[in-house]
Order: structure tokens, then sequence, then C-alpha cells
């Protein structure tokens, strides 16, 4: 599952966020630090309630960076019947009160993710979350598509795959581009037997649920 995850993207590009946090210092926007920090409180509310719910099997870690080694305690949390990974949490080693990331993952009555989150600081900078995204995903036949968003509800990703293949992948600009100047993409055969029946909007998630 983890393998799997990570190949969607959804995983936070930290290491490469460190580097660049490092070059230059982030900047502040009270409102925006806000809703970042609200998404975050609310997963953490999310992850507890589905803990809960489940009888749990956890595998603990300890992982790190390369300026920033053994920086976190991982818990990856599966149900112990279906063996499905609930949520990944880590916590810093030497202050474990602090998060650090958290993903959590929802499933059909087929066993497939229809929702994936996450949120992560920068082990640096711990104002607010430096990632905060919701992926939703959608099935049609041998083809597996999702969209990701931002904790503002921007569309930050969209991907297709059908079985090992990937069909379809755009990026923020690429989405911006295409929705701006209509394109032909969006209306094409592969681009709707992709997303057709997947929401184009995340509103409604971006309070964790």
């Amino acid at each position: 599952m983890r393998k799997h995850l990570r190949g969607y993207g959804v995983v936070s590009l930290l290491l490469l966020l460190v580097m660049v946090a490092q070059a230059e210092p982030l900047r502040v926007d009270s409102k925006r630090v806000m809703i970042k920090n609200t998404f975050a409180q609310n997963l953490l509310k999310l992850n507890a309630e589905l803990l809960a719910q489940h009888k749990i099997r956890k595998q603990t870690r300890v992982g790190g960076y390369a300026n920033y080694p053994e920086f976190y305690l991982e818990d990856s949390n599966y149900d112990a019947n279906t063996g499905k990974l609930i949520s990944v949490v880590q916590w810093e080693k030497q202050q474990p009160t602090n998060l650090h990331s958290l993903e959590v993952y929802l499933y059909d009555a087929q066993g497939r993710v229809i929702r994936d989150y996450l949120t992560s600081y920068l082990p640096n900078a711990r104002h607010a979350p430096v990632q905060n995204l919701i992926s939703l995903h959608v099935y049609n036949g041998d083809y597996h598509a999702f969209r990701t968003f931002d904790a503002f509800g921007v569309r930050t990703y969209e991907r297709c795959e059908k079985g090992s293949e990937i069909v379809l992948q755009l990026d923020e600009d690429e989405i911006h581009d295409a929705i701006k100047n209509h394109s032909q993409q969006l209306d094409s055969e592969p681009y709707l037997t992709c997303f057709k029946h997947l929401e184009v909007a995340a509103d409604k998630y971006l309070i964790p649920n």
C-alpha cells in the first residue's frame, strides 16, 4: 500500500520542501495559516475516529532526513481484519506531541480507496502545515483515476491509470490552462472515460470526513 500511495504523489515531497525552506523563508498569511492548521486538526480528529472504529494492527519505525536523522516516529495503522491501511502518522521524536505528517485513507465496499488525505509540516517550520492534500478516487472498469486538491479547494493534480499504465496525468498549471482555454482534451474520450464520474470540486471534503 505505501508503494501504491507513493506512486500517486500523494505523500509529501518533504525532502525537497526542506531544502527550499532552508534557502528562502516562508511567507506568513494569517488567514491561510488558520485554514491550514484547521485542516490538520480536523484530519487528526478523523484519524482518531477511524482508529476507534477498527481493530488496529500497528507497525512502528523511526525515520528522518539528511539534516534531521531519526527525526520522527512513524505508526502505520492497519485494519487487523482486512489488512487495509487506515493511516500513517508521524510524530517528532524529540517533541512527541508535535505532529509531523498524517495520511488517512477511506475505502468503498469493494475495499478500494475512495478518498485520502495528507497533512505535513516541515522539520524547521511549525507555524502551519506546508502541505494539505485531498484526493478523490473513481473506478471505471480497468481504469482508476483520482483528483487531488489542496485545503483551499484548488485542483492541483490529476492522474488516470489502466492497470500499470499511466493514461493521463496533469499538474496544477496544466489543469488551470486546460480549463481556462477550454481545451479539447477535457472533452476527449480518454479524459471522459477516466474522469467523467469524478467530482470536480472538493468543497464538502475540506473538513476531512
